[in-house]
């Protein structure tokens, strides 16, 4: 269950109003039926892509629809407001959550699991709550006529604004709550095998989260910056870390937050989204890792006060620090919980795209010709000074590692030795499943390459470029297992197929 609460009008007044990236918000536009007991039954009606304008209405990419939020409390009780939105994330967000690109598949897995479930809100003194329910776990009786109950279902999960599945049992780890050493260099052969091009990198931050983690004094926990291209690893590398320690792992998008007193989400929402990832457990939570992505976009979006306040607020909390928090961000009557910061390896991610764009223009007019090409794409803290962070932010992350740009050969190189390689990954279940062994010519692996690069997200357009290859041959194959079995065959790749995913033959 979450809460929407309606504002006073001084507190409207204070809001401030951040218009959301172009296009980058997924929205699931939804409808409601009154049931007449202060419940309403909300019915998604569709999905779609969009951006968020300064008064908070969700506008569609393809213009079909400019609707308010369910926070809306009005929107919600006037029966003229026929339609709105009451789920809503982020692109980035998604993507990582479903470990998927390939946004319509995305919005379509978001929106099964949201209508998959029965959606109830209760509105109490301005107060609008809305409860999920899985349809398998409640009666025909229920299904039928929603009754008054649901005003007392238990405030189970608390997360804020996010729809999450029931708490599962917390992961084991490989840490003990007692500091001790990592195998630093498993690890780092660990992440190698994944992560193309960036040995350097993945070195220093495996030093870093292994002192960390066998730190006694809180002043030798330090934090992490990494700077780089979409689909360079940085937010790869922390998860396979916190796969390979056992570790919960929570990523926060930067881009939510606002300073104290504004509308948005602060320090309390970071640390209710940490202690529910970690099923409540406190000591799991504080040596948990945390995060903070698109941290660029503190910086990028404006130096006005209350976004250098958003900065400033973080200091105490990257330093570490005790927080008392309710958890749930506007309940009056709920219990509180305490997660101190001081133990926890929290890290910074964030493209600085236009730094590094200024830098490759500027090489391109002839300057500093002197410099090599890797010199004049070095971001320094000079440049993340000027781009707008604060220079007290920047010297809470003792590490700043810059991740590089993933060239023809290092996607290539990806494709055919990482083992998060979509392609190899494919080959294997074809092997498995199908009973079918692939090969290819080299031109099959540079046409994949050159549709990644196109894609502009590093090595994950490789996942494209292999989802839109194999979708007619994936569907040809299983249909094929279907009627007939499975039986041995060979294919052989080429550029064609990636061209034209019809042209194969069987």
């Amino acid at each position: 269950m979450y809460y929407y609460k309606k504002l006073s009008d001084g507190c409207e007044n204070m809001a401030k109003k951040v218009s959301s990236e172009p296009n980058n918000k997924i929205a699931i536009i939804c409808t409601r039926y009154d049931n007449q007991n202060n419940t309403y039954t909300i019915t998604p009606l569709e999905i779609a892509l969009g951006k968020i304008d300064e008064n908070g209405y969700f506008n569609s990419e393809n213009g079909e629809y400019h609707v308010p939020s369910i926070e809306n409390f009005d929107c919600l009780t006037d029966p003229n407001v026929e339609k709105f939105y009451a789920f809503m994330d982020s692109y980035e967000q998604l993507a990582m959550e479903y470990q998927m690109d390939e946004v319509e598949s995305l919005m379509a897995k978001y929106y099964i699991d949201i209508a998959s479930q029965l959606l109830i809100a209760l509105v109490d003194n301005g107060l609008v709550r809305v409860y999920t329910t899985d349809y398998a776990n409640i009666s025909s009786e229920i299904q039928g006529s929603i009754s008054k109950r649901f005003e007392e279902v238990e405030d189970d999960l608390g997360l804020g604004e996010e729809v999450v599945a029931s708490p599962a049992e917390a992961p084991k780890s490989h840490l003990s709550l007692t500091p001790e050493l990592i195998d630093n260099e498993d690890l780092e052969r660990y992440l190698k095998e994944r992560i193309i091009e960036n040995d350097e990198i993945i070195e220093d931050i495996v030093t870093t989260i292994a002192m960390n983690y066998s730190a006694t004094n809180y002043r030798d926990v330090k934090a992490i910056l990494s700077i780089g291209p979409t689909g360079s690893g940085k937010t790869e590398t922390f998860r396979l870390i916190a796969e390979y320690l056992g570790v919960v792992l929570t990523m926060f998008d930067c881009t939510q937050l606002t300073a104290s007193g504004y509308v948005g989400k602060d320090i309390d929402d970071i640390c209710r989204k940490i202690y529910y990832n970690s099923h409540k457990d406190r000591t799991v939570a504080e040596r948990s890792i945390l995060v903070l992505d698109e941290i660029d976009k503190l910086a990028g979006r404006g130096n006005d006060v209350t976004d250098v306040n958003v900065q400033y607020e973080l200091l105490k909390f990257i330093e570490g620090a005790e927080y008392n928090f309710e958890l749930e961000k506007r309940g009056s009557s709920l219990s509180g919980a305490t997660i101190d910061t001081s133990f926890m390896t929290i890290a910074g991610l964030g493209a600085f795209s236009d730094i590094h764009e200024a830098k490759k223009k500027k090489q391109s007019l002839g300057f500093n010709t002197s410099e090599t090409v890797e010199s004049v794409s070095k971001i320094t803290t000079s440049d993340l000074m000027k781009y707008g962070l604060i220079d007290q932010l920047l010297g809470r992350f003792s590490l700043v590692c810059q991740y590089r740009d993933l060239d023809k050969d290092a996607l290539a190189k990806i494709l055919l030795t990482s083992k998060n390689s979509p392609l190899l990954r494919k080959v294997e279940r074809y092997h498995e499943q199908f009973l079918t062994d692939l090969s290819w010519d080299p031109s099959f692996i540079e046409a994949l390459v050159e549709y990644a690069i196109v894609q502009k997200n590093g090595a994950r357009g490789l996942n494209k470029a292999i989802d839109h290859t194999f979708t007619k041959l994936d569907r040809a194959m299983y249909t094929d297992l279907r009627h007939s079995g499975a039986k041995e065959k060979k294919l052989i790749l080429t550029s064609d197929i990636v061209s034209n995913p019809s042209k194969f033959s069987l």
